[in-house]
């Protein structure tokens, strides 16, 4: 109970501390379809050497300053196209996925705007690939691979492309080794590996998937370490413009140390250097998951 009580007054003290400045939110588009066209201008001019919190910063400020909705479509359109041919340069060829023979359903549950997860592997290196719905709109694509981009940056998460094939979208993004954060907090999203991999990481022989998450939980409930290192994330996170961050998911690895912590599945983020309040925002989120906890190791 201390500890806890610690980490809730710890994310208070950051949640305290300054962040960035003010200026105008961007403008918000629905397109009626999704398509990409390649195109060189000045505004990919700009986008392309720029760092990635940079770049979402220049997309907001070009979209709040576009004259027209065709100025708006062509900035829209030449942040997309810069994005898919990074992905497409790594991961596609003619067309045709490079790693095609080397790719398997990974089990996992998708999320209510995904078209299912896969695992793949390539030049050595293993990673997730996630077919994104037709639905969604050239900003929520942006959206999508931008803010991962971001959170790679700021050294939060792991390395993400937005790849283009067979008429649809994907998101690549390097695997992270441990236990998902909402295996544990919802049984109902547990896979048949979970008790497994859960022993694996303490080292332990739990008698059924309950008693290996209530040994999860009590494990990170005691690890100073690694609730210092939660707290330290959602003050970056905080300080970075990202004031809301549903849908909140990492993944932890307890023989790797707190390090070992990163962000996965940010397509629900929400970045500004708007101040805003949200009841999603990372500091209310976390203490959220600790009081889950909990509750777990009751």
């Amino acid at each position: 109970m201390v500890k806890l009580i610690f980490f809730l007054f710890t994310i208070f003290l950051y949640a305290s501390c300054s962040i960035l400045p003010h200026h105008k939110s961007p403008i918000k588009r629905t397109p009626s379809s999704i398509e990409v066209s390649h195109c060189t201008s000045a505004v990919e001019k700009l986008l392309i050497d720029k760092s990635p919190l940079e770049r979402h910063r220049q997309y907001q400020k070009s979209l709040d300053h576009a004259g027209s909705d065709e100025e708006r479509k062509s900035i829209t359109l030449t942040e997309l196209s810069v994005h898919i041919t990074q992905g497409n340069d790594q991961f596609v060829k003619g067309g045709e996925f490079t790693f095609k023979d080397n790719i398997s359903p990974s089990g996992l549950v998708s999320g209510n705007r995904n078209a299912g997860t896969f695992r793949m592997s390539q030049k050595g290196k293993s990673y997730f690939v996630k077919k994104l719905s037709n639905d969604k709109t050239y900003d929520e694509l942006i959206n999508d691979i931008l803010l991962s981009k971001v959170i790679h940056q700021l050294g939060l998460g792991p390395k993400t492309e937005l790849v283009k094939a067979h008429n649809s979208f994907y998101l690549i993004m390097e695997e992270v080794p441990g236990i998902n954060i909402k295996e544990v907090l919802y049984p109902g999203l547990s896979t048949d590996s979970t008790k497994e991999r859960i022993d694996a990481m303490l080292g332990i022989t739990s008698d059924d998937l309950g008693e290996a998450i209530l040994n999860f939980s009590k494990r990170l409930l005691t690890s100073d370490d690694y609730l210092n290192r939660l707290a330290e994330i959602q003050f970056i996170l905080k300080r970075n413009g990202f004031y809301n961050v549903d849908d909140f998911q990492f993944m932890i690895d307890f023989t790797q140390g707190p390090e070992s912590i990163q962000l996965i599945d940010v397509e629900a983020f929400k970045r500004s250097d708007l101040i805003t309040t949200s009841e999603h925002s990372p500091d209310k989120v976390l203490s959220g998951i600790i009081e889950l906890l909990a509750q777990l190791a009751r």
